[in-house]
């Protein structure tokens, strides 16, 4: 059932750190559309689709996670996951990007959409940070954060 109210109900429930802006939904309220849009992809895509769409998000993730390390950036990721983890970059970077973070660590989905000439942009803006912020003189090493906030998480081979 689809119901429209010409008053202004809906009211700013925060700032979802997953979303990146105000929730404005009325609580419970879901799009009529959503389930129009996921039988759409899922009969034109069908399962070979979607398994493409998963292994190029897979590679994509496993990428992001090498640049990361590359730069001497923390990170995690799970063998089989979309997401990335890693230590919160500067106010800066997260300006521009918008990440879902968790006080210390932050989180890049690669998720089909996104593309790796995103994720080069991303790297060069969390590189020139870290330069500025660090200095000549600095360690590329970044401190750890808890072990217990990426419990399941492994910095294994990518």
């Amino acid at each position: 059932m689809l119901v429209y109210d010409r008053q202004p109900h809906a009211v700013a429930a925060g700032r979802p750190s997953y979303v990146g802006s105000a929730d404005m939904t009325i609580t419970g309220s879901r799009s009529g559309h959503t389930p129009l849009l996921l039988w759409q992809v899922l009969t034109t895509l069908g399962a070979p689709g979607l398994r493409a769409r998963a292994d190029t998000s897979r590679r994509l993730a496993r990428y992001t996670f090498q640049r990361l390390l590359d730069l001497g950036w923390e990170a995690r990721l799970n063998p089989h996951a979309f997401t990335v983890v890693l230590r919160t970059p500067p106010q800066v970077v997260r300006a521009k990007w918008v990440l879902a973070d968790h006080g210390c660590c932050s989180h890049v989905s690669c998720m089909p959409g996104v593309g790796q000439f995103q994720i080069d942009e991303f790297i060069a803006d969390l590189a020139a940070s870290h330069h500025t912020a660090a200095g000549p003189s600095a360690s590329s090493t970044l401190p750890g954060w808890p072990a217990s906030r990426l419990a399941g998480l492994t910095a294994g081979d990518p």
